[in-house]
C-alpha cells in the first residue's frame, strides 16, 4: 500500500527520516518509493531544455559586471597554473585584491561562489560555444539540479506522481527559467538554499550529513549575504521539533554548554559588526582573535560527538554549524584570507547599510515609483501574477491540504515556513527590486505544494488516471505553453499577459534581456552606417550592456554609442523599464518608434529615429519646468504649455525659429503665455542646448510640438504625469509629427 496525500503517514513525516524514533534513519514499511532513474531523467531533461535555450535572452543588466569579475579569476588562475608568478605572489594580499573583485564596494559586491560555478561551465565549453552562453550554462545546470531535488524530495515522501508533478511544476515556471538563462547569483542562491533546507532535516538524524549541512550553509552565504535568512525557518524548526521535545535534563545541560561556547563569539561578532578598531585589537592579533574561538568550537564539538549516548544527535547540529561553517566560508573565499576581520566587517556593513553605500534602486509597482523597498504585500502580489494560473491554483490547494493534515504530516509545515520566509522579510525595509528575482526559493516550495495539491485532488476522483492527465494539462502543461509563447522574454512573464500587467502598473521589463540576439541582428542590418546612438538617456539608465555587446562583436563597431559631444542629430535606444522612466523618456516612448520589439504586441525595446527624438525634445522643453523638476525629484509642468492656446504656442515657436536667442527681445507685444514659453527655453540669454540642436537639424519639431500641445494637452499631461510607460492606446495614440511638415522642411533645406 502506498502513502498518498489523502491518506497521510501514521507518524509525522519530516522527510525520509523520523525524529520521533531516535537518532538513526529508519525505513517505514510501505513507504513511497521514487526511483533514482526518475531523478536523473528530470535533471537531464531540464538541463537539456534550459541549456539549449540559454542564448535566447539578451545580455542582462548585471552580466557585464559578473563577467568582468570572472575574467579577473581566470587571469589569477591562469598566472598561477602557467607558472608566470610564484605561489607566494599569487596568494599575496596585493594579488588577491587586484584579481578578486568581490564582496566589496564596486561592480560586484557579492562573494565569489556563483562565479566559481559559472567558470566550471565556461572552461570546458568556451571553445565550442560563445563566451556568454558557456557561462550561462551553469545557471541551467543549477536549475536542473533544483528541479531533480524537488522531485526526489517530494517523491520519496508522497510517491512518484506527487514528486514528478512538483518537479514539472517548478521546471515550467517561466520566471525561473528566465533566471536560469543569465549569468548571476540567483540560481546559485536557489540551489544552495534548497540543499541547506534539505540537508538540515537529514542532519538532525545523521551525523554524516551535518558536515554537508554546514558546508552548504557556508556556500549559500558565499553566494549572497541574504542567504543567511535561511537560518530563520531552520532555527524555528529546530526549536519546535528538537528543543521542545528534548528531555529537560539534557536540554538544560545543552543550553549551559551552548552559552559557554557562544560567550567567546560575542566580542568576535561585535568586532565584525562594528569593526575591529572599536575593540582596539592590534592588526597582528586579529587573525588569532578570529581563529581562537572558532578552533575552540571545533575542539569542543569533536570531543562531545564521541559520546553517542550523551547527546541527541540533533542537539549537536548547532555546535557543528558554528564550528565548521565559518571556517569553510573563509577557506573558500581568498579575499578574506588577509585582514579577515576588517574585510569581513566591511562586507557586513555594506549589506546592513546598503542604502548608504549603493545608489538607490528605483522600483515600479502597481503604478507607483518606489526606492529600495515596496509595500508589505509585494511578494504575494508578484507571486499571484507571475505563477501560471493552473500551477497557482494547485499550489494553493496543496497549502490547504498541508494544514488539514498537519497533525499527522509535518513536512508541509516545514515547506510552508521555508516558502514564507522571504515574502515576510520583504514586508520590512529590505531590497525589493527586479520583480521576483530576490525570492526565488519561495517558488521551489510553492511548486512542492502544487505536487501535494494535485495528489490530493487526484485521490478524490474515481478515475485517477484521467484526473492526473487533466491536472497535468492544467498545471505544467499550461505553464509550458506559456513559456514557449513568451520565450525569450521569460523575465517579462505575467499570467495576466504583458499588456494586462502594464495596465495594472507592473514593470514590463527591467534587465535588458529584452535586447535579444534577433533584435541585434535587425539593428546591425538596418541601422545607418556610423549612426550616433544615445543609450544613456538619463543617469538612472545603465548603458554598459551595449558597450559589452560591442566589445563582444555582437553589435557593429561603427555605431557610436553615447558620444560626447553629440555631432549632428542622434538616434536613441530605449528599454521599457518603467522604474527608470523620466519625463523625457516617457515622451520618447509616446512617439512612434523606428523599430520596436516585444511579445504580445507590447514594446519592450525601441529604436527611436532622429525625428522622433527631436519631437520628444521639443515637447519636453516647452512642457516641463526642468529647473524645478530636479528639486526633490518632483515633476513640475509648465502650465502655460497646457493652456490649449494654440495661437500663443505657435507664436512662441515662430519667435524662437526666427530669432533664436534674440526672441527674448521681441516679447513686448506678445501674450503672457507666449512670453512664458519663450522664457522657458531662453535662460540668461542662452538657448536650451536641446533647442539649439533642434534648430540646427529639425526646426519643424518646435512647430509640431506646439501643435500637439495645443490639440492634445491632456494626452501629453497623461504621458508626463504617469510614473511609468503607457501603451499608446492609453493616451490616444502616438504623438506624431505631420509628414508634410517634415517633408517641407527637407525641401526648404
Amino acid at each position: 500500500m502506498t502513502a498518498t496525500a489523502d491518506a497521510p503517514p501514521r507518524r509525522p513525516s519530516l522527510t525520509w527520516i523520523s525524529l520521533t524514533q531516535g537518532n538513526e534513519m529508519t525505513e517505514e514499511p510501505g513507504k513511497p518509493t521514487y526511483p533514482w532513474w526518475m531523478t536523473l531523467a528530470l535533471f537531464l531533461l531540464t538541463a537539456l531544455v534550459a541549456g539549449a535555450t540559454v542564448a535566447g535572452p539578451g545580455i542582462s543588466w548585471d552580466e557585464p559586471a559578473y563577467r568582468d569579475s570572472q575574467i579577473g579569476l581566470q587571469n589569477w588562475f591562469g598566472e598561477m597554473v602557467q607558472g608566470d608568478v610564484s605561489l607566494a605572489t599569487s596568494f599575496s594580499s596585493e594579488s588577491i585584491d587586484h584579481y578578486w573583485v568581490f564582496n566589496r564596494f564596486g561592480s560586484n559586491f557579492h562573494p565569489p561562489m556563483a562565479s566559481y560555478l559559472h567558470l566550471l561551465t565556461y572552461w570546458p565549453m568556451h571553445n565550442i560555444w560563445d563566451d556568454i552562453s558557456s557561462r550561462r550554462l551553469a545557471g541551467a545546470i543549477e536549475f536542473a539540479l533544483v528541479v531533480a531535488m524537488l522531485g526526489h524530495w517530494v517523491g520519496r515522501t508522497y510517491g512518484w506522481p506527487a514528486g514528478l508533478f512538483a518537479a514539472l511544476s517548478l521546471a515550467t515556471l517561466p520566471r525561473l527559467l528566465g533566471h536560469a538563462h543569465v549569468i548571476g547569483t540567483d540560481m546559485a542562491l536557489l540551489l544552495f538554499w534548497i540543499t541547506t533546507a534539505w540537508l538540515f532535516l537529514g542532519a538532525l538524524a545523521r551525523r554524516s550529513l551535518q558536515w554537508l549541512f554546514a558546508t552548504s550553509l557556508a556556500c549559500l552565504f558565499l553566494v549572497k549575504a541574504s542567504g543567511v535568512v535561511v537560518l530563520v525557518p531552520v532555527i524555528l524548526w529546530f526549536g519546535i521539533t528538537v528543543v521542545a521535545r528534548s528531555p529537560w535534563r539534557m536540554l538544560g545541560r545543552w543550553l549551559l554548554w551552548t552559552s559557554l561556547i557562544a560567550a567567546p563569539l560575542v566580542p568576535l561578532g561585535y568586532s565584525l559588526l562594528a569593526g575591529p578598531d572599536r575593540l582596539g585589537i592590534p592588526p597582528s592579533w586579529q587573525r588569532g582573535f578570529l581563529l581562537g574561538p572558532l578552533m575552540a568550537l571545533v575542539f569542543f564539538w569533536s570531543s562531545q560527538r564521541r559520546s553517542r549516548k550523551a547527546w541527541n544527535i540533533a542537539l549537536e547540529l548547532p555546535w557543528m554549524t558554528m564550528a565548521v561553517t565559518p571556517l569553510v566560508v573563509i577557506a573558500l573565499n581568498p579575499t578574506w584570507w588577509h585582514d579577515t576581520i576588517p574585510k569581513f566587517a566591511s562586507y557586513v556593513d555594506l549589506n546592513l547599510h546598503r542604502q548608504d553605500h549603493l545608489p538607490p534602486i528605483a522600483i515600479f509597482y502597481l503604478g507607483e515609483q518606489y526606492n529600495y523597498s515596496l509595500p508589505w504585500h509585494n511578494a504575494f502580489v508578484l507571486m499571484a501574477v507571475t505563477i501560471p494560473f493552473g500551477t497557482l491554483a494547485l499550489g494553493l490547494a496543496g497549502v490547504v491540504r498541508g494544514f488539514l493534515h498537519a497533525r499527522v504530516d509535518l513536512l508541509p509545515i516545514y515547506f510552508f515556513l521555508q516558502m514564507m520566509t522571504l515574502p515576510l522579510f520583504r514586508m520590512l525595509p529590505t531590497p525589493a527590486h527586479d520583480g521576483v528575482r530576490l525570492f526565488l526559493p519561495t517558488f521551489f516550495f510553492f511548486a512542492a505544494f502544487a505536487g501535494l495539491g494535485a495528489t490530493w485532488l487526484a485521490d478524490r476522483v474515481a478515475r485517477r488516471h484521467i484526473a492526473w492527465m487533466l491536472l497535468l494539462l492544467i498545471g505544467p502543461g499550461w505553464a509550458a505553453v506559456d513559456w514557449v509563447r513568451i520565450h525569450p522574454y521569460e523575465l517579462s512573464y505575467y499570467n495576466v499577459g504583458l499588456r494586462g500587467a502594464m495596465d495594472w502598473g507592473l514593470e514590463p521589463t527591467y534587465w535588458y534581456d529584452a535586447v535579444t540576439p534577433a533584435i541585434l541582428d535587425d539593428v546591425n542590418h538596418d541601422l545607418p552606417e556610423n549612426a550616433t546612438v544615445l543609450v544613456h538617456l538619463d543617469p538612472l539608465i545603465n548603458p554598459e550592456v551595449f558597450f559589452e555587446l560591442q566589445s563582444l562583436g555582437r553589435l557593429r563597431g561603427d555605431i557610436q554609442l553615447n558620444p560626447n559631444p553629440i555631432e549632428g542629430f542622434a538616434w536613441a535606444w530605449l528599454l521599457t523599464h518603467s522604474s527608470k522612466a523620466t519625463a523625457f523618456t516617457r515622451l520618447l516612448y509616446a512617439c512612434e518608434p523606428w523599430y520596436e520589439s516585444g511579445p504580445s504586441g507590447v514594446r519592450l525595446f525601441s529604436v527611436v529615429d532622429p525625428n522622433a527624438l527631436a519631437l520628444a525634445w521639443a515637447i519636453h522643453v516647452f512642457a516641463v519646468d526642468e529647473d524645478r523638476a530636479t528639486k526633490g525629484g518632483q515633476l513640475i509642468l509648465n502650465e502655460a504649455a497646457f493652456s490649449g492656446d494654440g495661437e500663443s504656442l505657435a507664436r512662441a515657436a515662430d519667435l524662437i525659429n526666427q530669432h533664436r536667442e534674440q526672441a527674448i527681445e521681441h516679447l513686448d507685444d506678445e501674450s503672457a503665455a507666449t512670453r512664458s514659453l519663450v522664457k522657458r527655453v531662453i535662460v540668461g540669454g542662452t538657448l536650451h542646448p536641446n533647442v539649439t540642436r533642434i534648430l540646427d537639424h529639425a526646426p519643424w519639431a518646435l512647430d509640431e510640438a506646439t501643435r500637439i500641445l495645443a490639440t492634445r494637452p491632456q494626452d501629453v499631461r497623461r504621458v508626463l504625469t504617469y510614473p511609468g510607460y503607457l501603451l499608446p492606446e492609453r493616451f490616444g495614440g502616438y504623438l506624431q509629427p505631420r509628414p508634410e511638415t517634415m517633408s517641407r522642411e527637407s525641401t526648404d533645406d
